[in-house]
């Protein structure tokens, strides 16, 4: 209906809503490629931008390249979820939330960033050992990192950088090369 009335924005999220909960739901691989992963984080956006409008600023760096690698499903849309619940929902400004990549010498690190307030040193000490309950209600921080370490080992996971007043950024720690990986 929305698209015989021409209302496209409907359209469109309705377009992006079905995808998400198509993927999220289906019994496909606990795996995926990182291409399909950041599709859903394009749809899930497409969904955000309509509700926050201009107060949702995301920029999102990552190599087409990069696509091939592996990523264990849903591990980016919770934490763009987490960046807008903590970061965005509270302020009445602009929130920057960004999604970038880099190589290091020994894994692949994608970045979620936001300029949100940040969290203490002493609540990040909580939310690392797993002792902060939340009112969130959708996968965890301590989930994904659990998820990642047991699809990849133990030298892999989340890393989180908080500090009052300078924002968040979770540092998702993968592999490198994997076997049968095949670089695009």
């Amino acid at each position: 209906m929305a698209k015989i009335n021409k209302q496209t924005q409907i359209s469109q999220m309705v377009q992006a809503l079905a995808f998400l909960l198509r993927n999220s739901v289906s019994l496909k691989e606990p795996i995926l490629t990182l291409k399909e992963e950041l599709e859903m984080v394009q749809h899930y956006i497409t969904i955000q931008k309509f509700r926050f409008e201009e107060r949702l600023s995301f920029h999102m760096d990552v190599s087409e390249r990069e696509h091939f690698r592996k990523i264990p499903k849903l591990t980016l849309q919770p934490l763009l979820e987490n960046a807008i619940h903590y970061a965005l929902e509270p302020s009445v400004g602009t929130c920057t939330i960004s999604l970038t990549s880099r190589e290091e010498a020994d894994a692949f690190i994608l970045i979620v960033e936001d300029d949100g307030p940040g969290m203490a040193s002493d609540t990040l000490e909580l939310l690392r050992e797993g002792r902060l309950t939340t009112a969130g209600n959708g996968i965890g921080l301590l989930n994904i990192d659990e998820r990642i370490r047991f699809a990849f080992g133990e030298n892999y996971g989340l890393f989180i950088d908080s500090a009052p007043g300078q924002g968040t950024r979770i540092h998702i720690r993968l592999p490198k090369e994997m076997e049968g990986s095949e670089h695009v």
